[in-house]
C-alpha cells in the first residue's frame, strides 16, 4: 500500500493501483471482489497445513523467457508454480499449492470466515479503501 502523511500528524494508506489497472481489474474479474482480512486467511491456511502440505506466497512476475523461470521448470523446483508473465503484474496475485492429492471435487475445505473477516463489495469500490492511521508513526 502507498503511504501519505498528512499535515495533520495522521497517516493514509492506499492501494498503490493507478486508474488503468483499476479499470482491468473490473473488466477481467469482474463487477465484484472478495476483500479477505490477511490474517484470517492466514490462520486458516496455517490450520490446514497441519494436515495438507501446502505452500501459500506471492507470484514472481518475470519475463516470458526468463532463465529463472526455465530453470525452475527444468529442475521441477515447487518454485515453477509461482511464475507468471510479467504483462499480467496488475494482478498481485497469490497462489496456493496442494502437494496432496486433490479431493474428487477440486475444494479444499476451510473453516467458514467470519461476517467481519471477508466482505464482497463492487470493484469500483476498491479505490476508495483508504486506512488512516492517526499518532505518531516513531
Amino acid at each position: 500500500m502507498n503511504c501519505k502523511k498528512l499535515q495533520d500528524g495522521n497517516t493514509v494508506l492506499e492501494f498503490p493501483f493507478t486508474e488503468e489497472q483499476y479499470a482491468t481489474m473490473k473488466e477481467k474479474f469482474g463487477k465484484y471482489c472478495v476483500i479477505l482480512l490477511g490474517n484470517s486467511l492466514m490462520e486458516r491456511l496455517k490450520e490446514l497445513n497441519k494436515t495438507v502440505s501446502l505452500d501459500f506466497r506471492a507470484v514472481k512476475y518475470v519475463v516470458s523467457n526468463s532463465y529463472e523461470k526455465a530453470k525452475a521448470h527444468f529442475d521441477k523446483s515447487i518454485d515453477r508454480f509461482f511464475f507468471k508473465d510479467e504483462d499480467l503484474s496488475y494482478q498481485h496475485e497469490y497462489r496456493l499449492v496442494v502437494f496432496d492429492t486433490m479431493p474428487f471435487d477440486h475444494k479444499i475445505r476451510i473453516t467458514p470466515f467470519k461476517e467481519n473477516e471477508a466482505f464482497v463489495i463492487d470493484t469500483d469500490s476498491i479505490k476508495n479503501i483508504k486506512i488512516s492511521y492517526v499518532g505518531s508513526t516513531n
